[in-house]
């Protein structure tokens, strides 16, 4: 996993919800994140997208690494 991957992730953790009606279940919100973050964070999502589209990192992979 490159540099950037790995940075991508680490911000993304911050945007994991805990939905206590439903069951404890997780899942990225944007809007935990503030509007001046917003593109930031639309490019830390590319990253992780583009990985997963290469096959560079699973999309369980991913989830288990921001914590869902």
């Amino acid at each position: 996993m490159n540099d950037e991957l790995k940075q991508a992730i680490k911000y993304l953790k911050k945007a994991v919800k805990h939905s206590t009606s439903l069951d404890e279940f997780r899942h990225l919100d944007p809007s935990l994140i503030g509007a001046e973050e917003r593109e930031f964070f639309e490019q830390q999502m590319m990253i992780v997208q583009r990985a997963i589209r290469n096959g560079e990192l699973s999309k369980e992979e991913f989830s288990q690494y921001v914590g869902f």
